[in-house]
């Protein structure tokens, strides 16, 4: 986003909005990068004290290895070239320890648009940056098990049509890989006895916001059929319309009708 912030704000108002303010870090550079305002929740967060740092250049909030990469002067000539942005970066406190922090940066300017300085707003998410890890970790491993039990996840698209799945769950249908699919491809790999019934199915699930649970003969192209169960749900916005369905498919013993993982 280019935009570039215009303060209108009386000095004592300012000062009074910047000491509010606890949950941010937020402080305000001059225009070579020295810390000219400073706010509680900076202190809290990076350990500064104002009178410690209002003056010094704030370098002082980078990791040693992105000082010497010369990113705080990069930083400011980004702002000064292309306005506002916001990022996720590490960013270190005074006793040294490192965080993952939010940065949403500005230039300052006055009414007739000359540059005052620089603004910075800072939040620490380190907390959400460990859940997102701990997330994909999740992720990953619910992975392996679905493709150690055979099972293979697919997410069908209600608005384009189109379903999302591996190499592995086309094969279940003798579809090759890498092909774009939509469900008419789905139904058309079917045994034709069993395209009404797996059609039906889908149509009830939707409507009456149940399950999808199908068994199922894919009629692969050399001719042979092979039992295929798949059950999947679908999710709905927030006015109730269903937006897309996930599920799972897998291949089914013929004589049992159970999972072959």
């Amino acid at each position: 986003m280019n935009q570039n912030w215009v303060i209108r704000m009386e000095p004592a108002a300012e000062t009074l909005l910047l000491a509010s303010v606890t949950g941010y870090a937020i402080y305000l550079l001059d225009r070579v990068g020295n810390v000219a305002s400073w706010n509680g929740g900076a202190e809290g967060l990076l350990g500064w004290k104002a009178e410690e740092i209002i003056g010094r250049h704030f370098s002082e909030f980078f990791l040693s290895e992105d000082v010497a990469l010369g990113l705080p002067k990069q930083e400011l000539e980004r702002l000064i070239q292309h306005g506002q942005f916001e990022e996720e970066r590490r960013r270190c406190r005074k006793e040294g320890s490192a965080f993952w922090a939010d940065v949403t940066a500005y230039p300052v300017r006055d009414a007739a648009g000359t540059l005052l300085g620089f603004g910075e707003i800072v939040r620490d998410i380190t907390d959400f940056k460990k859940l997102e890890r701990t997330n994909t970790i999740l992720t990953t491993d619910l992975q392996l098990a679905l493709d150690a039990a055979q099972f293979f996840p697919w997410k069908w698209d209600l608005d384009t049509d189109i379903v999302a799945c591996s190499p592995a769950c086309l094969a279940l249908f003798g579809i090759p890989p890498l092909t774009p699919v939509r469900s008419i491809h789905f139904l058309h790999s079917l045994d034709p006895q069993d395209r009404e019934r797996v059609d039906e199915a889908a149509r009830r699930a939707l409507e009456f916001r149940t399950l999808f649970r199908v068994k199922m003969r894919a009629a692969w192209p050399e001719g042979s059929n092979h039992w295929v169960g798949s059950i999947g749900r679908a999710h709905y916005d927030s006015q109730g319309f269903a937006s897309f369905m996930t599920g799972i498919a897998f291949a089914l013993e013929p004589e049992t009708g159970l999972p072959l993982g």
